[in-house]
Order: C-alpha cells, then structure tokens, then sequence
C-alpha cells in the first residue's frame, strides 16, 4: 500500500490560507462561532474538574434490644433516657428561638 507523501508545514498554510480566502466573511465567521462552542465546553470541563476526596460513611450506633423485653423493662429505660432527651429537645429549642431571633433582627436592619 502506497501511503501519499507527508507535506510540510508551509505547504499546510498555503492550503489553509487558499482555503481561507475562497470563503465569503459570513462562512468564517459562522465557522469561527461553530469552533468557539465546542472549544469553550472542552476548557470549562477541564478548568471546572474537582478532585473527589473520601468521606468516610457516616455509622449510627444503635442500641440492640432484646426480642424478649418486658414493659417493665422497657419502661425503667425509658425513665432513664427521658432527662437526656428532654436537654436535648431543650438545647434544640433555645438553638431554634436563637436563629429565629437572629432572622427578626436582619429583617428589622433591612427593612423588610
């Protein structure tokens, strides 16, 4: 198989500029809109790459209960899980009313 021979780089622009200057101004600048899109596509994917950094999954911990729990049982730690669940909600609320006094203050400093 018989490969054409390999032209040199002055030979290429010549081509190019012949090219060129055989088109009217609306082809090259039509040609020049239609190479910008895939161009600017092709820099924004490799400008905007993140690099993925592991998260560890997130693992709850829960208590494993017996299937064979008596109510009293069940309600002895329930007495005693209440005073920690009731700080907790408590905390939670004062965090609440907190934010919530914070957004009437910049609604009351912007006038809204």
């Amino acid at each position: 198989m018989v490969l054409p021979p390999i032209p040199s780089p002055a030979g290429l622009w010549r081509d190019l500029r012949g090219f060129l200057r055989a088109r009217t101004r609306h082809e090259l600048i039509f040609a020049g809109l239609s190479l910008s899109v895939p161009m600017f596509l092709v820099f924004a994917f490799m400008f905007d790459v993140e690099t993925v950094v592991y998260k560890p999954p997130i693992v709850i911990f829960v208590k494993d209960w017996n299937k064979g729990r008596t109510l009293a049982e069940i309600k002895k730690q329930q007495a005693i899980d209440q005073p920690a669940e009731r700080a907790a909600r408590k905390e939670e609320a004062e965090f609440e009313a907190k934010k919530q006094k914070q957004f009437k203050d910049l609604q009351k400093a912007l006038h809204l």
